[in-house]
């Protein structure tokens, strides 16, 4: 309670910002926990990427209905603009200092603002949060587990994140309005937030890992339980978009990286080489199925490149080739 009064006193100001599509089953109990968070000074922001199902609607009778003291503000984009575009236009909303993320179909814990806040508040307002989470399915049941293991725990070097693609949980993370301020917009469709916005953090070696649960994390929803059951056209098509995300994911870091040099210091040139060389041979990676016209380019720009991406995706092809037997 006295850690509750300080972070009070403090008065951080705190958008809690829901981004949603299509998870109407969810998005009733993810709003109720938000709206029973325990921290005094919260703006609500629930932004709705133009869903097909009943998220808005639900939503929008929720929040008609709400008469507890929370400023809450309910948004929809007039087309559906994918996650990372959404993520750009909600992420510019709100005034709070710090803006602590919740999904559409997870459950906050009624503390999880506050000991976020506390934890930002005892470690001179570090630029990225993140926190344990309880793992449930998708009929709301607790595994069990916890979510999985993510890199930080400690920040990590700058290395370390630059080619990790678990360096936090998103579901768990809260970002200070300074992180959103200082790097802007992600610019690449085909990533994820928390892979950019927790190398970031790296990048500025301002994140701080809260090592208990904050909320129920939800899994096993979608198609990734299906993936043992998918045709070889199916894998090819997988594969193509796992190419594309680490094209993305990595293209973002090394933008950044470059950008943002000054941060690292001694032996950023070496690192920048590094990840340009991953770049390249992601790049020939999905030219190999997209544009295989530019091939003829990459041959010309990037040699070595082309024969290890070439070389990958032919004995990947011939393995479902092989299966199909």
């Amino acid at each position: 309670m006295e850690n509750m009064e300080k972070a009070s006193s403090d008065n951080v100001k705190v958008t809690l910002l829901m981004v949603t599509y299509n998870q109407e089953d969810y998005i009733e109990e993810a709003i109720s926990a938000v709206l029973c968070q325990d921290y005094p000074s919260v703006e609500v922001i629930i932004s709705d990427d133009c869903s097909t199902d009943g998220t808005y609607l639900r939503a929008k009778s929720m929040v008609e209905a709400y008469q507890g003291p929370f400023e809450i503000t309910l948004r929809c984009n007039d087309k559906n603009l994918g996650l990372i575009e959404h993520v750009n236009v909600a992420m510019r909303l709100g005034s709070g200092e710090l803006v602590v993320l919740a999904a559409g179909d997870d459950i906050s814990f009624s503390s999880r603002v506050s000991r976020l806040v506390e934890a930002y508040l005892a470690n001179d307002r570090p630029m990225l949060l993140c926190s344990k989470a309880k793992t449930i399915d998708q009929n709301g049941n607790v595994l069990g587990g916890e979510a999985p293991d993510v890199e930080i725990q400690s920040v990590p070097s700058v290395e370390k994140a630059l080619f990790s693609t678990s360096i936090y949980l998103g579901a768990s993370g809260a970002w200070s309005r300074e992180l959103i301020s200082t790097f802007g917009s992600i610019n690449y469709r085909g990533t994820y937030e928390d892979l950019v916005m927790g190398f970031r953090a790296a990048l500025c070696r301002s994140a701080v890992y809260v090592d208990e649960a904050l909320l129920y994390y939800r899994v096993n929803v979608g198609i990734s339980s299906q993936a043992s059951m998918l045709n070889g056209a199916d894998k090819i098509a997988q594969r193509i978009a796992r190419l594309e995300f680490e094209r993305d994911t990595f293209s973002q870091r090394r933008d950044d990286l470059r950008k943002h040099r000054d941060r690292v210091g001694f032996g950023v040139a070496k690192l920048i080489a590094k990840i340009e060389k991953r770049c390249a041979r992601l790049n020939v990676r999905v030219n190999f199925y997209r544009k295989p016209g530019l091939l003829v380019l990459d041959f010309f720009r990037r040699p070595m490149a082309l024969v290890s991406g070439v070389s990958a995706e032919w004995k990947f092809l011939r393995a479902i080739k092989l299966e199909g037997l």
